[in-house]
């Protein structure tokens, strides 16, 4: 595990380490993975704790798991703490349903906004970042788009909470990737970003824009329309490719959007957007992607 930190690590662009809790400690203690971040010079942004089977009969929904998840957080906040980072992020892979009549949605919903309250109390000034998903373990989740995300931060009504945004999710839940960063972020509410691609049937983990490119453009054109500064999460899963040549993709593909907006002009898109909306806009916009500009 160390070696392999190290090597992501020591690729170009990269700043900061994001990982999971408690698999990736498994094999690793915190001081280890402190004195590696302080050899290599970065920075590890912060943690997702992570429920796996223990909990598939739920995370907060399930009274005799409530407990223990809480604890769990709490723990890896901990963790956080010790790595100086400023971020937890929960998702809640097993707070769902499969079959009709199978929970009670109100209680449900009250339990995880109680539960991630706690959380967030416990938490201080780290933020506590919900990462949403429509489904995939469970056929339906609680917590399944961004429209819930943001009204589940309303209901727990903690300062400190707010929304990570994972592209292939928002794709599978059937919304504009880039709609649902600027409402979030419009509302302060935007704590953190998991890049990746894919077709919206499923958790494909494909590069970032190497299926949607121009949604990718106008995902990358409300990051930088929003100032965000938080961290960018490369999370893809390269089965057959090399993860070092993906991370560097991801991280070229980043870069290359982000300079066709600068060339473009942040303000020159926002005059097609509020003053054309037809092929005009359309042209500017594809001239831009398309590199003709």
């Amino acid at each position: 595990m160390v070696d392999r930190i190290g090597h992501i690590l020591d690729i170009p662009g990269i700043s900061d380490l994001e990982l999971n809790y408690p698999e990736h400690f498994e094999d690793m203690s915190v001081n280890t993975l402190k004195a590696l971040l302080k050899a290599k010079g970065k920075k590890c942004s912060g943690c997702a704790v992570r429920y796996r089977d223990f909990f598939k009969m739920g995370e907060f929904t399930d009274k005799a798991n409530r407990r223990r998840s809480i604890d769990l957080a709490k723990e890896t906040i901990d963790v956080i703490r010790s790595l100086e980072g400023n971020c937890l992020s929960i998702w809640l892979a097993y707070d769902g349903f499969d079959h009709p009549f199978q929970i009670d949605y109100p209680a449900a919903w009250a339990a995880i906004a109680e539960s991630i309250g706690e959380i967030a109390d416990y938490a201080g000034t780290v933020q506590v970042s919900i990462e949403f998903k429509p489904r995939e373990p469970r056929s339906f989740s609680m917590v399944p788009n961004t429209g819930h995300t943001l009204r589940m931060i309303d209901r727990i009504a903690r300062p400190n909470v707010g929304m990570t945004l994972d592209y292939c999710h928002s794709l599978m839940a059937a919304e504009s990737p880039a709609m649902s960063i600027a409402l979030a972020a419009s509302e302060g509410k935007l704590f953190g970003v998991h890049l990746n691609d894919g077709y919206g049937l499923g958790d494909d983990g494909l590069f970032f824009g190497s299926v949607n490119q121009l949604r990718a453009l106008e995902f990358m054109y409300y990051l930088k329309r929003y100032r965000y500064e938080g961290l960018i999460y490369f999370d893809t899963f390269p089965v057959r490719e090399d993860p070092s040549e993906e991370t560097e993709m991801n991280i070229w593909m980043v870069n290359t959007l982000s300079a066709r907006i600068d060339s473009f002009g942040i303000d020159a898109i926002g005059t097609l957007l509020r003053d054309s909306g037809g092929f005009k806009s359309r042209k500017s916009i594809l001239d831009l992607l398309i590199g003709t500009r």
